[in-house]
This record gives C-alpha cells, sequence and structure tokens, in this order.
C-alpha cells in the first residue's frame, strides 16, 4: 500500500530525506505520548498531537485516540504502567507478599469503588464478583473497613497464593441473596383492559436507532455514516494555530504509513483521497429545505412590489392569508421523525429548525391537503359513480400521478430560478 500512494506523488514531491524527517517528526510525537510521565503531561501531549494532525489527518487521530489510546493507555503509557501498586495500608498487612499482585490489585479496584460516585454499595451483594474471581468484593472490604480489620489469608482463593508452607485454603461459598416473593395486591382488578398475548410480551418491537450526536434515525454517533463523528475533534482545533502548513505530500506520506503499520493489527487506515466525500443530493420538493426556500422566493416576490415600510414577514402572511402563528401542538407535531424532524443538517452542523422554517412547513402541509381534498371533490362532482367503483390500487395510481405532476413542476421552478 505504501508503494501505491509513493508511486502516485508528483514530480514536485518530497525527497527521501524529507520524508524521512517528517516520519521521523510524526513517530517523536508518538512516542512523547507513550514516554509521559505522569497523567498531565499525557494529557497535554495528546493535545499537541490532535492540533498538529487533526486538521488534515482527522480519521488517522481519531483512529489512534479510539483503538490504541482510549482502551489501551493503562498498559502503553509509562504514566500507568510504572506506577507502583500501593498496598502500604494496614488493610494488606496480612496477606502482603502471600497473594499475587494481580490480585491486591483487583481487591484494591474494589476499594476504590466504596467512596465512587456511583458504588455499588447501594444496591446488595450479589455475589457474582466473589464467585467469579474468589476474592473479596467492595462489599466485604466496606464491612472490614468500617470494623478496622484487615483483610484474611482465606479471604483468597489458593489460586491467588504464592506457592509457601501451610495447609491449603478452601473458599467458602458465597452467601446467596434471599428473594422474597411480592405479595399479591388485596384490591380487586378494575381494569378491563385484556392480557397481553404471549408473543408481544416476548417480541417486543424495538425502536430505530437514533444518533444521539446528530439526532438522526437510523444510526448511532460511533457509525461512519454520522455527519459529527469528529466534530469533538474538529471543533478542538480550530481555535489554535497549525504549527506547520500541511502539504498533499504530508496527507499522502502519513496516510500511507499509517495503513502499512495497521495492516497488522487492524482494518487499514484509510488515506484521505480514499475517504468518501458526501455529494450534497438536491433537495426534494416535500423537504423542509425546499418548502423554506420557496417560501422565501414567494415572500421576496411579493416584497418587490411593495414599499419599504411594508417588507416584513407580518405583513406578507396578512395579505397572503396565513396565519400569524400556530400553536405548541403544531409546532410539536412538524418535529416528528416523520415530518421535519428535531434538527436540521443540511449544512453539515446540526442545529434546530427557526419558528419561521417551522411556520412555512405547516403552511405547506395545509395547502397541500387543501390541494388533494380539492381534486378528490372535482373528480366526485364529475363522475358521481367514481367513489363507489374505485380501489386502493386506484387511489395509489392517482397518488403516484399526482407526485410526478408535483415533482415536474418543482423542477421546472427550479430551472426557471
Amino acid at each position: 500500500m505504501q508503494e501505491k500512494l509513493l508511486a502516485n506523488l508528483s514530480s514536485n514531491s518530497l525527497t527521501d530525506e524529507e520524508q524521512s524527517s517528517r516520519w521521523k517528526d510524526f513517530y517523536n510525537h508518538w512516542h512523547s505520548i507513550i514516554n509521559s510521565p505522569t497523567e498531565a503531561a499525557f494529557n497535554e501531549r495528546v493535545k499537541a498531537f490532535e492540533d498538529k494532525y487533526v486538521n488534515n489527518h482527522v480519521e488517522e487521530v481519531a483512529y489512534i485516540k479510539e483503538v490504541w489510546l482510549a482502551p489501551y493507555k493503562e498498559r502503553l503509557v509509562k504514566a500507568w504502567t510504572q506506577s507502583p501498586l500501593d498496598i502500604s495500608g494496614s488493610l494488606y498487612n496480612v496477606v502482603r507478599g502471600w497473594v499475587s499482585f494481580e490480585a491486591l490489585r483487583k481487591v484494591d479496584e474494589q476499594r476504590k469503588l466504596v467512596n465512587a460516585e456511583n458504588s455499588p454499595l447501594s444496591r446488595p451483594c450479589t455475589g457474582r464478583f466473589t464467585a467469579s474471581y474468589g476474592l473479596p468484593c467492595v462489599h466485604r472490604l466496606k464491612a472490614l473497613m468500617d470494623a478496622k480489620l484487615p483483610v484474611a489469608l482465606n479471604e483468597f482463593h489458593r489460586h491467588w497464593h504464592f506457592k509457601r508452607d501451610g495447609e491449603p485454603i478452601h473458599l467458602a461459598e458465597p452467601r446467596r441473596l434471599k428473594r422474597y416473593r411480592k405479595e399479591d395486591s388485596k384490591a380487586t382488578q378494575s381494569s378491563t383492559k385484556r392480557e397481553e398475548c404471549a408473543f408481544k410480551a416476548v417480541e417486543r418491537r424495538r425502536q430505530p436507532s437514533k444518533c444521539s450526536a446528530c439526532g438522526v434515525v437510523g444510526h448511532t454517533r460511533v457509525s461512519r455514516l454520522c455527519s459529527m463523528r469528529y466534530e469533538y475533534l474538529q471543533s478542538s482545533s480550530i481555535n489554535n494555530d497549525p504549527q506547520r502548513e500541511s502539504s498533499p505530500s504530508d496527507e499522502l506520506l502519513i496516510a500511507s504509513q499509517l495503513s502499512a503499520t495497521a495492516d497488522t493489527v487492524h482494518d487499514t487506515v484509510r488515506a484521505p483521497e480514499a475517504i468518501v466525500t458526501r455529494v450534497t443530493k438536491p433537495a426534494r420538493r416535500d423537504s423542509p429545505e425546499a418548502i423554506y426556500q420557496a417560501y422565501l422566493q414567494a415572500r421576496e416576490k411579493w416584497y418587490s412590489t411593495q414599499s419599504d415600510g411594508r417588507k416584513t414577514d407580518k405583513s406578507y402572511r396578512e395579505a397572503s392569508k396565513l396565519p400569524h402563528s400556530y400553536s405548541k401542538a403544531q409546532y410539536k407535531w412538524c418535529e416528528n421523525w416523520k415530518e421535519m424532524g428535531q434538527f436540521c443538517t443540511s449544512s453539515g452542523a446540526m442545529r434546530r429548525w427557526t419558528r419561521e422554517e417551522k411556520m412555512a412547513y405547516i403552511d405547506w402541509s395545509y395547502a397541500e391537503d387543501q390541494r388533494v381534498e380539492a381534486i378528490v371533490a372535482a373528480e366526485m362532482a364529475n363522475d358521481t359513480r367514481e367513489t363507489t367503483r374505485r380501489g386502493v390500487d386506484a387511489i395509489y395510481d392517482l397518488m403516484e400521478r399526482d407526485d410526478l405532476e408535483q415533482d415536474a413542476l418543482f423542477e421546472a421552478s427550479i430551472g426557471a430560478a
């Protein structure tokens, strides 16, 4: 992959020394992050790495952060790998030197949960941790700390013991949590609602996934379809001046090296030239953007025939016999995902619809309803037997013809504009 990308460089490409120097600079950034002595230094070096490369290599920076640093920084960065385990307290006096350090690390993680924000102490002990690892859980450690007692050696399964002289220790079975059956209510059932069918209780209909970043239904925030997946990286570097200008040759160099490295451990990182660019599709005639654009064109056309004092939206709506406002229920209706949705994403950045855009959409919806009702009334007036012999197929054919006619009118209006 690296040879193919370098073969496509122009005649003004970098020399071997320049390529080696810039790739060495990139590697120095990575090694400085790995060799961070403290967590504060780690955060500063990651921030400097983002400021230098995120503008032109957003997917590569995201790959390094999401695939390597986020899940494995405790195993790679010196700030965590060279931090000694603090077992100097009186809680470990008895077991220090008799059990493995891995067991002490897991027990110390349970001890830290005692003062955690969402501590498991607020819930009853299930015994799963002790049954799975053979180690005392957070509830047991809390009881020992309150009684000011150290952890005994028999709290650890012999799997964790060092091979030393002594009798084998057997792990006691964890105490089971008693489950009490809730008493039935003595009140008579007054509801006449039928019982739910068995297949409804088992097979619940799942709602479609909704992205928590852009608000679009159909994907999640970690999906490649999300337009704001790397927004947090790009927004953090807007106010930061880059240390140097990056050229197309730099982009090819970094992308090619990352691709060659990632082939052995993960999916290949795509070069910027291979990234699929968004193709802006023309707006449909029933899309909120097209409806609002038609509203603005009609208003500007009306403005051209009025004096400066009457060029207001209120005057235009009065002249067009449109309501000055709508109810909260109507605004809530147009924010439904079947209508406009809550957010506008056509401009690239997510934002909420304005009040004027919502009013234009409701105006168009009411006008469409009146137009369709007028067509049906005209057909019934021309032929009274039309309503008795047409079926579902005839209705769908009528809807299809109407859509084709309206699409043709919409395309003609765009061409005229």
